[in-house]
């Protein structure tokens, strides 16, 4: 077998194992509650609830809650198809996977002596599954509840509970606002959001090491103190950089052999489960690009639309059609090393902008207005502005609780907007996700 064949095979076989850690999850998440189960070593579990499903790095299902002999435990659930791969993923060198109380696995490959360290392991032959691999939505009092009201006015509920987030959103950042104003936090955030679940720590490490520099530098030569510091850049005698890709670097470098503070670390990047339109190098170049664009004001360069004689509806379109980037490199790439695309795909699409709106620009400003003297009509306006803004994305979170409320019925006209979406975050969060999916001892259920 030669190397490349070799090293395909290796691939096939993660993605194979990928998988079926995936048809695992499904298991889990549809597990019977109505019955024990047998644990190593020799204890009973009862699963009262299953958890949240996660989908950023950490541990599979979160804020799960187990009776083990008897004793409730709420904590995280781990799920692999060998016990050993707790060791070969580095799970008991990382801080996340202290909180799991319990670890789902096919396979039991670790001995005694070794597994005395690790949490209690339930095999998936003893997993009883209700249902064909079908989520279960459970009626209760919530659906009952909404099943009565029209989508006018389940809608109405979800946009006030999404204003509650958005406004809790914007108070969360006050303190940080004051003490180095709305720009600095709006930028912050933005990075933040950039780097998505599973590098957001690496975009705040970068927004750090951007921030040393002065304004005027970063201002003039942004792009290459951005692409130096990430420790993305390949050095430009790499021999495996893509010939399209070689101009690019070089140009960089010139700069960045002039500019850098001093030699740091590498930022760890995590690669992992990302898609290849999401690398980290794709998303560096949106912030490039965006940084560009917004200069030193990405908040209060937007002052001037949150007026309250406003189109709110059109500031809306507006406000996402500005935050939209494209590079006429980047578009076509996805890494220094990978071919280029067939078809050029936007480095901050549509939906991308959307999300920057609505948890990032327009929060910092209606924070901003309520601390300035006399700018309550900014604050009241941003608030209108976003809830014109359009529905962002499914997540699974989304889904599957509008697939529980809202059995029959046509979830996307009661979804309707970015704040109705928010909205039914909010609710989960608060009430489904603080009691661990347990409906009987849930404020919001017992309330209605």
């Amino acid at each position: 077998m030669t190397e490349d064949n070799n090293l395909r095979f290796h691939i096939n076989g993660a993605e194979a194992v990928a998988v079926y850690e995936s048809r695992l999850q499904h298991v889990w998440n549809n597990v019977d509650t109505a019955r024990e189960y047998p644990v190593t070593p020799l204890r009973r579990v009862r699963i009262e609830s299953p958890g949240t499903w996660n989908t950023a790095a950490g541990p599979d299902f979160l804020n799960c809650r187990l009776r083990i002999d008897g004793k409730v435990q709420t904590g995280a659930v781990e799920i692999h198809y060998r016990a050993s791969d707790w060791f070969r993923h580095h799970h008991h060198l990382d801080r996340r996977y202290d909180q799991v109380i319990l670890h789902l696995v096919e396979i039991d490959d670790v001995e005694p002596v070794a597994s005395a360290s690790l949490p209690p392991v339930l095999l998936f032959k003893d997993l009883k599954v209700a249902g064909n691999n079908t989520r279960i939505y459970r009626k209760g009092k919530c659906e009952a509840f909404f099943s009565r009201l029209s989508n006018e006015r389940v809608q109405g509920i979800l946009v006030s509970a999404g204003l509650h987030r958005f406004r809790r959103k914007a108070d969360q950042l006050s303190a940080d606002i004051l003490n180095h104003g709305a720009d600095y936090v709006a930028l912050k955030m933005i990075f933040r959001a950039l780097g998505y679940k599973q590098n957001h720590d690496n975009f705040m490490e970068l927004f750090n090491r951007f921030m040393e520099y002065p304004s005027e530098l970063r201002q003039s030569n942004g792009e290459a103190i951005l692409w130096g510091e990430s420790g993305l850049l390949p050095r430009p005698d790499a021999p495996d950089t893509i010939a399209e890709l070689k101009p690019f670097v070089s140009d960089l470098w010139r700069q960045w052999g002039l500019l850098r503070i001093s030699a740091r670390p590498p930022i760890d990047w995590i690669r992992c489960g990302i898609r290849p339109y999401n690398s980290p190098e794709r998303r560096l170049a949106a912030l490039v690009r965006l940084c560009a664009k917004v200069g030193n004001a990405p908040a209060t360069g937007f002052l001037s639309h949150c007026r309250p004689e406003g189109d709110f509806s059109e500031v809306a379109n507006q406000l996402v059609a500005q935050l939209t980037c494209s590079d006429p490199l980047w578009d076509c790439h996805t890494s220094f090393t990978a071919s280029g695309l067939d078809k050029g795909v936007a480095v901050l699409g549509f939906q991308q902008a959307l999300e920057i709106a609505v948890n990032v620009i327009l929060p910092v400003l209606h924070i901003y207005g309520r601390i300035s003297q006399d700018g309550q009509g900014i604050a009241d306006a941003a608030a209108q502005v976003w809830l014109q803004l359009p529905p962002t994305q499914d997540n699974r979170i989304v889904r599957e609780t509008a697939q529980t409320w809202f059995q029959g019925r046509n979830s996307r006209e009661i979804l309707a907007s970015a704040a109705a979406r928010q909205g039914i975050l909010h609710l989960h969060q608060e009430y489904c996700h603080k009691c661990q999916s347990d409906c009987d001892s849930c404020l919001f259920y017992n309330s209605l």
